[in-house]
């Protein structure tokens, strides 16, 4: 049947498209080894360390110059968490600020002068196309940020020493953040004459438990502690030493790993889209999620653990869910 024929002949070409898709992102996954600006590694569970790593540890890796990042390392965050999306291997993520004193002092100020420099640089340019430059700019930055939403794998911030301006955004947009006693916060544009603009004024409000503290510190660009984001929730977690701070992290991504791949997907997918929205919105996207969810043999694979009674002291034996 002609139709028929042409479904098969258009189902063919999805399945081309879809395979050199993969390849290419697969082909991205060993580009992480090469990376200037960031370090990435599959970390051994605490629990399990001869068995499979489904926690992916990403560090910043510009130690001398306090994980500043330049256009580099804007390019390579995008880069690493479109990448990490799709590894089926990859479950949960730590970002931390690696071997630096510090997480991140946020946007290389060389990098600033060269975005804000260049809007002059050709002077017989009219406003409105510098500004459409300086709009791609910016677009572009914010996408990277955006990269660590659009993940489906959830991602821990572990928070050390300094993080300033666009490391907080970036620390924002992850879905749980912790941090050292050391830790440092500011959200400093306000003292480049600048509103901030990687997202840091609309997801601080929605992170932290007042409207008001946020606009304050946003309009003021001071420091805050540990302990204070502590008390606004922006933090859920603080620990007296950059090595507890990681091996707590890395312990709660083994925790978050150890669950069905398919539903902390669908849990985080829910959370991002429910900010904003209404409970019936929030509630109805996630029938249309669970319509898939619960079909999945991690369901059964769930149940069977938790029946089992086979772990210590009679616990659940810790379910065995496939890869993505």
């Amino acid at each position: 049947h002609p139709q028929r024929k042409a479904q098969k002949k258009l189902g063919r070409l999805f399945y081309r498209v879809f395979t050199k898709l993969r390849e290419k992102k697969m082909s991205n996954m060993s580009d992480l080894s090469s990376l200037k600006s960031f370090k990435v590694e599959a970390v051994p569970s605490p629990v399990d360390p001869s068995g499979p790593r489904h926690v992916y540890s990403v560090s910043f890796n510009r130690p001398k110059y306090r994980n500043a990042l330049d256009k580099n390392a804007w390019t390579e965050l995008r880069l690493i968490f479109d990448t990490l999306s799709d590894d089926p291997s990859c479950r949960c993520i730590v970002l931390s600020g690696g071997s630096s004193t510090c997480f991140s002092s946020g946007l290389d100020l060389s990098y600033a002068a060269e975005i804000w420099g260049g809007a002059d640089e050709d002077e017989e340019r009219d406003t409105a196309r510098k500004g459409l430059r300086l709009n791609s700019m910016i677009a572009f930055l914010q996408d990277s940020v955006l990269s660590i939403e659009r993940c489906q794998k959830p991602v821990i911030a572990a928070i050390h020493g300094a993080c300033i301006g666009g490391a907080l955004e970036i620390a924002l947009a992850c879905d749980v953040r912790l941090c050292a006693s050391d830790a440092k916060f500011a959200l400093k544009e306000i003292d480049l004459a600048i509103a901030a603009d990687l997202g840091g004024i609309q997801r601080l409000p929605k992170k932290t438990a007042s409207d008001s503290w946020a606009r304050e510190v946003t309009l003021t660009g001071r420091d805050f502690m540990a302990e204070e984001a502590l008390r606004q929730g922006m933090v859920s977690g603080i620990y007296p030493s950059r090595e507890g701070l990681m091996n707590k992290a890395i312990e709660l991504a083994d925790v978050i790993a150890s669950k069905s791949p398919v539903a902390a997907a669908a849990a985080k997918r829910s959370f991002t889209f429910s900010e904003g929205r209404t409970t019936e919105e929030g509630l109805h996207f996630q029938r249309v999620l669970n319509m898939t969810a619960l079909q999945t043999d991690d369901a059964a694979v769930a149940l069977q653990a938790m029946s089992s009674g086979g772990g210590k002291r009679g616990a659940p034996k810790r379910p065995i869910f496939a890869n993505l």
